[in-house]
Order: C-alpha cells, then structure tokens, then sequence
C-alpha cells in the first residue's frame, strides 16, 4: 500500500514484463482482463502498472528526480498529442523500450497517452505529514469498462473523457 508515486505502460504482446517494484493492474473493476486495447480491432495486449511509496517510510530511490517525492494526483488520457495543461504524458513504456502509444494504430490523430498530474516535490518530513493531513493522492487505480456494463466502486472517481 501507499501514495501512488508512477504510472507505466506494459506491451505484453512485445514480450515486456512487470519490472521489480511495480504493482500490475491485472483486472477492469468487473473481473475482465485489463488490456487497454480492449475492444480495438488488433487488441494488442496492453497493461497499465503502479509504482508506490511506502506510506511510513521516505523513499530516497524515486525516479521523480530532484527535489523529493511527488505523488500521482489525477491521471487522464490524451489524444492525438494533446495533453492536458498541467500533465505529463507517459511517453515510454516502463521498460523504456517502445513508446508508450496506448492506441498503437496508425501514428498521428490517433496517437493515445495516458497523462499523469503530479504534487508540489515534497521533502521526507512533508511526504509522511502528507498522506496524513490535506496532500490529495492516489492509492489506488482501476481500469473501467463502462462499455461492458461495468460499475465502479462506490469510493472511485471515474475518467471518462
């Protein structure tokens, strides 16, 4: 468990894997397997992956570069490049190997990217003060089918844009 700190793309189609440290967002909220490429005419098989922070303890090791720890605040998706003022597109896979392009079909107007907004860089004292007071975070991401009749949580906030 933990503040959500990164969020990655995986083409297990091209032979990636999970890398060490990330949790893999196995399943939609209905059960179904959760392939971002659902429903596509190819449905190449496309994942989503977290990484988190332990929520007791600083971790020294972020990738987030210099100045601290920085939490996943919202996440949304892009279209054709166009990302939201405010976000920062995931633009590689976690392995770095492939662009992230979650649509993965003819490059240009349907180029899709999944965007990540990001808190204010935060120290250790502030990163465990935190998760504990007003810092809005994510701890936790799920994949929704509204298409296949599905239903979020009571305690979820659904992207549908």
């Amino acid at each position: 468990t933990g503040a959500i700190t990164e969020v990655g793309v995986i083409f297990f189609d091209k032979g990636e894997k999970v890398p060490e440290g990330w949790d893999l967002l196995g399943e939609t909220v209905g059960g179904e397997a959760a392939n971002v490429n659902y429903g596509n005419w190819d449905g190449r098989d496309t994942r989503l992956c977290c990484r988190r922070r332990a929520s007791s303890a600083y971790d020294q090791r972020s990738q987030l570069g210099p100045g601290g720890t920085r939490h996943v605040v919202d996440v949304a998706v892009s279209y054709a490049r166009k990302f939201p003022p405010g976000f920062t597109p995931v633009l590689r896979t976690v392995t770095g190997a492939y662009e992230a392009n979650v649509s993965r079909q003819v490059s240009g107007l349907y180029d899709t990217f999944l965007c990540v907004k990001l808190s204010k860089p935060l120290g250790p004292q502030e990163a465990d003060e935190a998760l504990y007071t007003t810092e809005r975070c994510l701890l936790e991401l799920k994949l929704w089918l509204p298409t296949k009749g599905e239903l979020l949580p009571g305690d979820f906030v659904g992207r549908n844009d």
